[in-house]
């Protein structure tokens, strides 16, 4: 459902009780809000490379249809789901947000992925490079 103030498709998800974030990473809180606070979410495009060395995020990348992308490499094999969570665990980890915050909206057998964020993340600089 769309949230009238910003256009933005508002999800339930539920943030956690977490220690404060690192600077530059997003907060777990809203302005100091109980953690039962909900956020509002936005769509994060990724290109996923499976099957690497080490999980990694390379950066941003142009793409016809979105703009931009992240890209990333994932040590997981590409079955099972396997992939798909290792994904989720190294953008919540990078952001400084639960697992849970971040979900996978469509793309789970393909390279490309759409997920939703909270939209009070700030991007690590060390994605630009």
């Amino acid at each position: 459902m769309p949230n009238s103030a910003t256009g933005r498709s508002v999800s339930s998800a539920r943030c956690v009780d977490a220690p404060p974030p690192k600077p530059g990473n997003c907060s777990n809180h809203t302005n100091g809000t109980s953690a039962n606070a909900l956020f509002d979410f936005v769509k994060l495009h990724i290109h996923v490379n499976p099957n690497a060395k080490q999980n990694s995020i390379i950066g941003w990348e142009p793409h016809q249809m979105h703009g931009r992308v992240l890209r990333l490499r994932i040590a997981a094999p590409p079955r099972e789901g396997k992939a798909n969570e290792a994904i989720v665990a190294l953008l919540a980890k990078e952001l400084g947000v639960s697992k849970s915050s971040v979900s996978l909206e469509k793309g789970s057998g393909s390279r490309e992925k759409t997920l939703h964020i909270p939209d009070h993340c700030v991007f690590p600089e060390s994605w630009n490079q």
